[in-house]
């Protein structure tokens, strides 16, 4: 929406409902009783909003802007102590699907992420541009909820549905120069700092 000469408003969301029904396994033909298998079903909620403004005035240009991202598995995940008896047997060929173990609903996520975009003319052919943003990125779907176990029923992957938002900040600081209106010379340095980020660890 252009409300005024200066200012055109942008704002937007979307939600993501995901039905994951997951039915995986190792089938033995010679050996049936020892069949494995992974069996859950999940409907994770994701969704983003954001609101922005361009305000522009004599070429001088300001995006001002704010996302929020949110995040919710709806899940109950086991709850278990490392290494404990309970976890002991969890992990190993001793788990039984039928057998009752603790467990915590996983924990939703609300993350707010500003934005900020400067273009300041210097000259009639220059100008200097600085950016400035968070930008939020949601583990995938195997990363927060793959439980797989091998040959005996041992647990190989377990994932984490309370993993948080891997976070960028990022700076960048430019010049632009028009030469002739033909060619575009553009000199810039950027920053990122990511904090979070996601790995494995093997036990």
């Amino acid at each position: 929406s252009q409300v005024n000469f200066e200012n055109l408003i942008k704002t937007g969301f979307e939600l993501v409902i995901e039905d994951l029904n997951i039915s995986h396994g190792l089938v033995k033909d010679l050996f049936p009783d020892a069949n494995v298998y992974s069996r859950f079903r999940d409907r994770p909620i994701r969704g983003g909003a954001y609101v922005q403004d361009k305000y522009e005035v004599k070429e001088f240009v300001l995006n001002l802007g704010i996302r929020a991202d949110y995040s919710n598995p709806r899940k109950e995940w086991p709850d278990l102590v490392l290494f404990s008896d309970e976890w002991n047997e969890y992990a190993s060929p001793a788990y039984h699907a039928d057998s009752s173990y603790s467990t915590k609903k996983a924990e939703a996520i609300l993350a707010f992420s500003p934005r900020l975009a400067i273009s300041h003319p210097i000259t009639e052919n220059s100008k200097l541009f600085f950016n400035y943003g968070h930008f939020q990125q949601s583990p995938t779907n195997e990363q927060r909820f793959k439980e797989g176990r091998g040959a005996l029923g041992e647990l190989d992957d377990f994932g984490n549905p309370d993993l948080v938002l891997e976070k960028t900040i990022s700076y960048e600081l430019g010049f632009d120069y028009s030469i002739f209106n033909e060619y575009l010379i553009q000199v810039s340095a950027f920053y990122h700092d990511i904090f979070d980020q996601r790995s494995e660890e093997r036990f």
